[in-house]
């Protein structure tokens, strides 16, 4: 598990534990897990993954409504496109995330070229721990 899948596993134990929002959970833990690196704290693309997963209510026992509701972010919609590849297959899951995220930015309609950046970290850390609800 890479460190903003670890952040991903944090922030839902502290919104199963407490009264805050899924944006409170994640700075929170990302303040814990990455406590001298101010800019790995507010990378942006794993953070909107996880809020992306919260808000379709997939995050196993959280409502959606403690997530901020976003039609911007490409990131959630690529979390969304994440687990529609991998519902559709899920042994891809198990395999190689290049070819994961390659079949991902299809899904999503998104530049073929475009790198990941730490995306199916979150998506794969919570699936991977049972944190993604199965419908």
């Amino acid at each position: 598990m890479g460190k903003y899948g670890e952040t991903a596993v944090r922030a839902v134990a502290l919104l199963r534990s407490g009264n805050r929002t899924a944006e409170d959970a994640w700075r929170e833990a990302a303040s814990e897990i990455f406590p001298d690196a101010p800019e790995a704290r507010a990378k942006v693309c794993p953070r909107e993954t996880f809020l992306g997963l919260c808000q379709d209510g997939l995050l196993e026992g959280i409502s959606s409504e403690r997530c901020a509701r976003s039609e911007a972010s490409k990131n959630r919609l690529y979390a969304a496109a994440a687990m529609r590849v991998i519902a559709n297959d899920p042994e891809i899951a198990a395999g190689s995330k290049t070819e994961l995220w390659r079949r991902v930015m299809r899904e999503a309609g998104a530049e073929p070229d475009k790198k990941h950046n730490q995306q199916l970290d979150v998506v794969l850390t919570l699936r991977s721990h049972g944190y993604i609800a199965s419908g």
